[in-house]
């Protein structure tokens, strides 16, 4: 297999003891897309960090067409999209992601329970329903506090919080990610989709990026609260001096999220949401 620079790929090709699942290796149609699932490897050595002891990892290397490979959002939308699903039909979603750098190859990680084997998954590409827009339906009560509904009608609050919060967090924190691509300081890649602990956050290029924290609130499940920022956070706006900035990327925990912008340095303090022409934006 050709060198990749991706450090999730490097690790699983140099390190992992794994266990080859042939029944599902063979070529899928995803979006007109043709997908070849190369190996399907149960690991012992690595896991998703929010693996618990009753799951086991499971990794699917996908060769793509190269132009899917350098398209950031086609491949964060596979990665969504790409189940693996038992014998019962319940299905599990990758929880981290790798990019080669050199082949079009994506590695999705997942966490399957010990019980099922991993002969016994089969590979289900799900179209993603979400819509991508905010809708017009935004209250705001005071004290910096937005409700606002999504164009599917998903209903979800945010506060902001003073800028450095969602750093403060303990290590151990799980951070979901949405939007784009986490980049790691070594050049490997965490397609929108994936868990990670902030301690690895910690060390990407987005986390010395201009962040704005908030803390959201909502009657939806954890994934779709995520979900609902995601789809939010691809229209929502940085306001600065005149200039707007897109959200680069989405991260959430339990207890609160943040977009991360490309922007000059933001000042100390809460920032301002409110929600023009259907968009969230954002004002430090």
């Amino acid at each position: 297999m050709k060198r990749t620079a991706a450090l999730l790929v490097t690790i699983l090709f140099g390190t992992l003891c794994c266990t080859i699942a042939m029944a599902m290796e063979g070529e899928y149609l995803w979006q007109d897309h043709p997908i070849d699932v190369t190996s399907v490897m149960e690991s012992t050595m690595f896991g998703p960090a929010n693996m618990t002891q009753d799951e086991y990892a499971v990794s699917v290397v996908l060769m793509v067409e190269e132009a899917l490979w350098k398209d950031e959002a086609l491949c964060g939308a596979l990665y969504q999209e790409a189940l693996l699903a038992d014998p019962q039909g319940k299905t599990y979603a990758p929880q981290v992601s790798g990019v080669g750098t050199e082949d079009p190859t994506l590695v999705f990680f997942y966490c399957i329970p010990k019980g099922i084997a991993v002969g016994e998954l089969s590979l289900v590409l799900k179209e993603n329903g979400i819509k991508d827009a905010v809708g017009d339906t935004a209250k705001v009560p005071g004290d910096g506090f937005i409700e606002l509904t999504t164009a599917d009608g998903k209903s979800i609050a945010f506060t902001p919080l003073e800028a450095g919060a969602f750093k403060a967090q303990a290590d151990k924190v799980i951070v979901h990610t949405r939007i784009g691509a986490t980049v790691h300081n070594s050049g490997s890649q965490f397609l929108a989709g994936s868990a990670l602990k902030l301690a690895t956050m910690r060390n990407t290029k987005q986390y010395t990026m201009p962040m704005i924290a908030f803390r959201y609130q909502t009657a939806l499940g954890f994934d779709e609260a995520a979900d609902a920022i995601g789809v939010i956070g691809q229209s929502a706006l940085l306001r600065v001096d005149g200039t707007d900035y897109p959200a680069r990327v989405a991260w959430i925990t339990e207890e609160m999220a943040c977009y991360v912008f490309d922007s000059p340095e933001l000042p100390s303090g809460t920032a301002r949401f409110a929600v023009r022409d259907n968009q969230l934006v954002i004002e430090p």
